[in-house]
């Protein structure tokens, strides 16, 4: 077998003679690599009583070869398509010696246009691309990673997205190690809130800065300004939501000190926050 390059393509021709069934020249352990031919040329010599050559072939690093041709009793040969194919193997499934030796005669050829090699990928549009890069007969592309409250779901098509959580507007604040996920806060320092236990005017003179959602440290918490917060019970859906005399949630408006409706109830144990001015009862 010989071989050479070609404007960075591969290019073979193979003879081989046989006394008998079985593999051909290379092993299927040890194929003939065929790198980027567009048609491979099998011709059997000699083929005497009807000597059959089966080709098989595979992309690399899969498993199983596929059946790619037959011949059978040709001098003539036949052309085989193997633009798919990186590897091929032959296999000699009927012998009968007559009329000399038989022989194998194997030659890969192009079609190719004026230059280079014809595959090539590219990202569409002005988002963010996932082709990266081609190495070789590789081409490489960047993994989907799942960022904050989104979930990938790949199947043997698709990979469906998804986002976890309602949307809401939140930040982080530092504050006590006291501020429980579901408290009204206001603002006390720099960056810095903590729960409310009345409805005063002395206390909030803004109203309810927000509600506490989660606790990613025990002295940080997340602050919800729109959105879902659960973890309540005994709410009835649809109503309003308040504060409190007591500077917790109620749905009974309150007759003395700020009055301020935070949102309102969408099932018996979430708050939908909604914050609305507050107005001071005198």
């Amino acid at each position: 077998m010989s071989a050479r390059v070609k404007e960075g393509l591969t290019k073979f021709h193979g003879e081989k003679e046989f006394t008998s069934t079985g593999v051909i020249g290379p092993t299927a352990d040890n194929p003939w690599l065929v790198g980027g031919e567009n048609q491979l040329r099998v011709v059997v010599e000699n083929v005497g009583g009807g000597n059959s050559i089966t080709v098989f072939g595979r992309i690399r690093n899969q498993t199983a070869y596929s059946t790619l041709a037959t011949v059978v009793g040709a001098t003539a040969g036949t052309t085989v398509d193997i633009s798919l194919i990186d590897e091929v193997y032959f296999n000699c499934t009927v012998y009968a010696a007559s009329g000399g030796t038989p022989k194998l005669v194997a030659s890969g050829f192009f079609k190719l246009a004026s230059s280079g090699s014809s595959d090539t990928a590219s990202n569409l549009g002005a988002g963010a691309g996932v082709f990266d890069s081609k190495v070789g007969n590789d081409f490489q592309f960047k993994s989907l990673v799942a960022g904050s409250g989104i979930t990938l779901t790949p199947s043997a098509t698709e990979i469906s997205i998804a986002a976890n959580a309602s949307p809401k507007l939140s930040l982080i604040f530092n504050t006590s190690p006291t501020t429980a996920v579901g408290d009204l806060v206001r603002v006390t320092g720099i960056d810095t809130v903590d729960t409310i236990a009345d409805n005063s005017a002395a206390t909030i003179p803004n109203g309810v800065f927000g509600v506490a959602l989660a606790k990613p440290t025990a002295t940080t918490v997340e602050v919800v300004f729109t959105g879902i917060v659960p973890g309540y019970a005994g709410f009835t859906p649809g109503d309003s939501v308040y504060v409190s005399t007591t500077g917790v949630v109620t749905q009974s408006a309150p007759v003395t000190g700020m009055w301020q409706q935070i949102g309102f109830a969408t099932s018996t144990t979430e708050l939908f926050v909604n914050l609305k001015t507050p107005l001071e009862q005198l």
